[in-house]
């Protein structure tokens, strides 16, 4: 409770220091006249200038007045009352383009670019690629972009599935809707990746993020970037970022919706919101809720998630919003039923909360500024309250044993027997994970000119987390760090970035983390080719990850340390880490109305932490006293894996049609690993001879639910008030844990 506080109290001094900053800076920088003016320049994909564009401004609809650019691309509207306004924008060759809602105030000079697409595929926006916001055209690392209508597209109430057409993802569920569900992206584990909810770490404390609990209600847009970048993101970036922002207020006229859908094994959904803009404000929140049976006992799933933003003008220069997302999920566990002919007694529940506080400010036309502050509580709850099956034995320490059955394998292997469902001993047996984060940010940038940009950051970071009551701990972490990228052009075909990030995180100590991309260009966009633009990329970086809880506290070091400090013959649990590379070709097709892309990646995962047996911690040159203080083993870094493989993905719009698809082939292999399943493997007595890793993959074979194959497919067609889409997602074979 005292680091809730501490949180809740911080972001309220944050607010009151803008507002006040707003109050004191603005009447001594205020100009003279009341009336407002918008400056801008109007720039194609690859931000060259476009002449003779002409660049509209509206309110209310209707067209207030127009401009059109001159010999250097720019516009400018002066003499403006206060209010809102939308810019939009249309030249020949490029589709027309309308801007966000935009508030003028007297006095202020807004200064607001506008890019124009080359046919009717968008070229997002994207943030996750560089610490600078830039056009994908100009970007050469692998992102891709969900936007609000690709999400209603798809009608997903989950984040899940939209998540499955992103090339080289692979979206493993465990069971049905609310079964635990993990991502993973090319060939890297679940907790290599960066999730944000509007700025603010979602990951437990050096973990995961459980994608069931992730409703689509309320979100603007999902950016997925397929690569390290601990530059900008620090700690958990190791092979990609998945940045979630919530919608905001875009309507003079509250807009208000109301869905509500069903269907069999008594699923229901409903969803409501309103958003809109008054005076100032910005404001928008969304209600929803999901409920289903599922199609075995005990697996009952609700789901609750309310999303909420609001944003206002504070002085002449700067924008602050405020965001919150919380859900409250809970689920019955039945676990692998088809294994053990019965459903499990256990129940799991999730409650989280993400809070941040942002101001955004525009000091000139070349410099920009950003601060954030963020609280996440996060908090997951497993209960098995009874043992469920037959006792093997007789003994206070039976296991419990499922009925009789026969499973099959993906390699054609059939078995029957009985399966250990509840291990002895303790029952009720609940457990408990919950991280508390308070989260810093700040950043600038700078356009030194047309062709070279500056941008440097700093960030902070106050963890707490526990577990129990079985496994009891509890720690805390301040860790800190900082960036310098740049990025720019060399000519109209050429573009890069590049960065280095330092962390300091309080388990593993300084860690530095380099990254570069490029994106060159072949041929230019154009409209009036059928065979497009031509673009070749290039992207390498390094990434680093913490540890969890469970394996500082449960480590070799913290075993030795506890036992006898003078014998400490290993170093601190370190920092996981990976080296990401990929290269690609990008086409354009059908004068701007297609797009394919072909890239081939390669990476490397080391100093991974896993869990070491008794058995194989005297190779790492533990003590045989300490060994025989600990039950099972302890945490090192002892793994690494590699993974390489190639992506194609394309997509197509013709009129009212459609269509998107994706194909990626892995080859991930387990390179090293101490782990007791890789140094004694097991054998299946019914298959003599066939060595595997129980716990964790053999070395040499692949990690476990890294599918070979995965794709996509996605068919829409749109007109007027009729949308229709049909989205298929496949996996081939995976290698699994016996266990």
């Amino acid at each position: 409770m005292r680091i809730r506080v501490f949180g809740n109290l911080w972001i309220s001094s944050l607010v009151v220091l803008l507002v006040a900053f707003g109050c004191v800076v603005t009447p001594a920088m205020a100009a003279a006249a009341d009336d407002a003016s918008v400056r801008g320049s109007v720039i194609d994909p690859l931000g060259a200038v476009v002449v003779g564009a002409k660049v509209e401004l509206l309110r209310d609809g209707a067209v207030v007045t127009q401009s059109v650019t001159d010999a250097q691309g720019r516009y400018a509207f002066d003499g403006l009352t206060g209010g809102w306004y939308v810019l939009a924008a249309s030249a020949d060759g490029f589709e027309r383009v309308q801007g966000a809602p935009l508030l003028l105030k007297g006095g202020v000079q807004a200064a607001v670019p506008l890019m124009l697409q080359v046919g009717t595929l968008r070229q997002d926006i994207v943030v996750t690629a560089s610490a600078s916001s830039v056009s994908a055209a100009q970007v050469g690392a692998p992102v891709t972009v969900l936007d609000r209508q690709a999400l209603e597209r798809l009608g997903s109430t989950e984040l899940l599935d939209p998540l499955r057409t992103v090339p080289g993802v692979a979206v493993v569920q465990a069971g049905q809707r609310g079964g635990l569900t993990s991502l993973f992206v090319r060939g890297g584990s679940s907790n290599f990746n960066k999730v944000l909810i509007d700025g603010i770490a979602a990951n437990e404390m050096g973990g995961a993020v459980d994608f069931s609990n992730m409703s689509t209600s309320g979100i603007e847009r999902v950016e997925v970037l397929r690569a390290a970048n601990s530059v900008a993101y620090g700690s958990d970036a190791m092979t990609g970022v998945v940045d979630i922002t919530t919608r905001r207020g875009t309507t003079r006229l509250p807009e208000g919706t109301l869905s509500a859908d069903g269907g069999n094994l008594g699923t229901a959904h409903t969803d409501l919101s309103v958003g809109g803009v008054a005076s100032d404000l910005n404001y928008f929140v969304s209600y929803s809720r999901l409920q289903s049976d599922n199609s075995v006992p005990n697996a009952e799933y609700r789901n609750n998630t309310l999303s909420t933003r609001v944003g206002a003008r504070v002085g002449r220069h700067t924008d602050v919003s405020g965001t919150v997302r919380w859900f409250d999920s809970s689920a019955g566990s039945p676990n692998a039923t088809n294994y053990y002919g019965i459903a499990d007694d256990s129940t799991s529940d999730a409650t989280s909360s993400f809070a941040t506080v942002t101001a955004r400010s525009q000091w000139t036309d070349r410099w920009q500024s950003t601060i954030r502050v963020g609280v996440a509580d996060i908090e997951n709850r497993f209960d098995n309250p009874t043992p469920t099956g037959t006792a093997s034995d007789s003994s206070p320490f039976a296991n419990y044993l499922g009925q009789t059955v026969t499973i099959t394998g993906a390699n054609g292997y059939t078995v029957t027997g009985r399966a250990i469902l509840d291990y002895c001993c303790t029952f009720p047996s609940p457990y408990v994970a919950s991280t508390d984060r308070r989260q810093l940010f700040g950043q600038t940038n700078y356009q030194i000119s047309a062709s070279l940009n500056l941008a440097g950051g700093v960030r902070f970071e106050n963890e707490h987390g526990e577990t129990g009551p079985a496994f009891p701990g509890e720690a805390s972490r301040n860790n800190y760090g900082g960036f310098l990228e740049g990025g720019g052009a060399i000519g109209s075909r050429v573009f890069g970035n590049g960065g280095i990030g330092v962390d300091h995180n309080a388990v593993f100590g300084v860690a530095a983390t380099p990254r570069v991309s490029v994106a060159a260009y072949l041929r230019t966009p154009s409209a009036s080719r059928a065979l497009g633009d031509t673009k070749v990329t290039f992207n390498a970086g390094k990434g680093i990850k913490a540890p969890s809880l469970d394996q500082q506290l449960s480590s070799v070091y913290a075993l030795l340390v506890a036992t006898n400090p003078a014998a400490v013959v290993v170093d601190p649990i370190g920092a996981e880490r990976s080296r990401t590379v990929d290269v690609g070709v990008e086409q354009g097709l059908a004068h701007g109305r297609g797009r394919v892309r072909v890239a081939y990646f390669d990476n490397e995962f080391s100093n991974l932490i896993e869990y070491v047996g008794k058995g194989a911690l005297a190779q790492l040159g533990v003590p045989t006293a300490a060994i025989n203080t600990v039950q099972f083993g302890a945490y090192a870094n002892a793994q690494s894996n590699s993974a390489k493989g190639i992506e194609l993905s394309g997509e197509v719009v013709a009129g009212p049609f459609r269509m998107s698809a994706s194909y990626a082939y892995l080859d991930a292999i387990v390179t090293a690993s101490l782990s007791n399943g890789a140094l004694f493997p097991s054998v299946n007595d019914k298959f003599p001879g066939i060595q595997i890793g129980q716990y964790s993959p053999l070395v040499g074979n692949r990690p476990f639910r890294r599918p070979t194959n995965s794709g996509s497919l996605v068919l829409g067609y749109e007109h007027h008030r009729l949308a229709l889409s049909l989205a298929g997602y496949f996996f081939g074979k995976a290698d699994e844990s016996t266990y």
